[in-house]
């Protein structure tokens, strides 16, 4: 049940997010306004939030960070941790201590690997498929 309601959510985020048809004089890029996709993401994000787990939460946000910002080398995917663990916690709403703790676990279970504020994720899809089991 709860997996499906955030799919059902993501599957109406695209549809309502879709290009209008090409017939609209209003704008070049015939999107929805940009409140509203950000309505959306917010309620997306408020989904997350509520049900998933603060490990889950985690490794969804450093998926992200690697897909994004990532530098690919023959280690892993690197990537600069920019925030500190209390913003992290903030941002993933939660405190600083299970932030520092669940960063710690994933250490240990060699899923990324960190030196400082630099990040590594050895292998994303097996990061990636912690996500589920997280939750």
């Amino acid at each position: 049940m709860i997996q499906r309601a955030g799919s059902e959510l993501e599957a109406h985020a695209r549809i309502l997010t879709k290009p209008l048809k090409k017939g609209n004089s209003s704008t070049k890029k015939s999107r929805y306004p940009t409140k509203f996709r950000s309505f959306l993401s917010d309620r997306l994000l408020v989904e997350e939030l509520s049900f998933a787990t603060v490990r889950a939460r985690l490794i969804a946000y450093l998926v992200r960070l690697a897909e994004e910002n990532g530098h690919r080398t023959p280690q892993g995917i690197h990537f600069q941790l920019t925030e500190n663990n209390e913003q992290l916690a903030v941002r993933l709403g939660t405190v600083r201590e299970l932030i520092s703790r669940n960063l710690g676990r994933l250490h240990g279970d060699k899923l990324i690997e960190m030196n400082k504020r630099t990040v590594n994720v050895p292998d994303l899809a097996i990061l990636r498929d912690e996500i589920g089991g997280s939750i």
